[in-house]
């Protein structure tokens, strides 16, 4: 490693990330927990703690938990993970934290949780044409069944949320709906968290899927006129 020669940890704090996560991988547990102890360390000296980079060590740690069939360690990890790598333009490590935390989520009984976080998994790996090999790869892992209805009634939105989710199940971006509703950007995003914590979930692949899993059937297209 010349990181340390020159004076730049960053590459190798992402060097000891990822032996960390391929012995977590192979089952060297013990090399894991080290090989992240040291990326972390390495990462303190420039503070590069809260670089998007430094989601591999906690990844590692994660997926060390997991093998520890300790789900609720290894959540804690993987949310750590997903704050950093959404950071960054890393869509298919993305991808694979949020299978790890799928599988975490399920094992602790977040159903709902676990389905949404594999939806968007799923969706990004659908935008690459050669994702290539996965350490948690959403393509492999089971969707959890839908949580059985309640009899709860559907939470209360406001003719505007209801207007903005199903402009976001359109696929409209956030510019996209200020402008076609006539508001700022800002509005938006105040309207989205508040039916986000109506509707349950986390983030916009989840209230699109919300959305269209409560369409009715559309009515046939009219005939075109003569």
């Amino acid at each position: 490693m010349l990181g340390p020669d020159h004076g730049d940890d960053l590459p190798v704090m992402v060097a000891w990330g990822i032996q960390a996560i391929m012995a977590a991988a192979g089952g060297r547990r013990a090399d894991a927990e080290a090989f992240a102890a040291q990326a972390e360390r390495t990462g303190r000296r420039h503070c590069a703690g809260e670089h998007f980079n430094a989601w591999c060590f906690h990844f590692a740690r994660g997926w060390v938990a997991q093998g520890h069939e300790a789900p609720d360690r290894a959540q804690g990890h993987f949310l750590r993970a997903l704050e950093l790598v959404r950071r960054g333009p890393m869509r298919l490590e993305t991808a694979e934290v949020l299978t790890a935390l799928a599988m975490a989520d399920r094992q602790l009984g977040g159903i709902d949780s676990a389905r949404h976080r594999l939806d968007e998994a799923r969706w990004i790996i659908e935008q690459c044409p050669d994702p290539g090999h996965l350490l948690a790869d959403p393509r492999t892992v089971r969707t959890p069944p839908a949580t059985p209805s309640t009899g709860r009634p559907a939470p209360a939105l406001t003719r505007r949320e209801s207007e903005i989710l199903a402009l976001i199940a359109a696929a409209l971006s956030n510019q996209q709906v200020a402008d076609h509703l006539g508001i700022s950007v800002r509005t938006v995003h105040a309207h989205l968290r508040s039916i986000y914590r109506k509707i349950g979930v986390t983030g916009r692949v989840g209230a699109a899927r919300y959305a269209l899993d409560r369409r009715r059937p559309a009515d046939p297209d009219p005939e075109p006129a003569g």
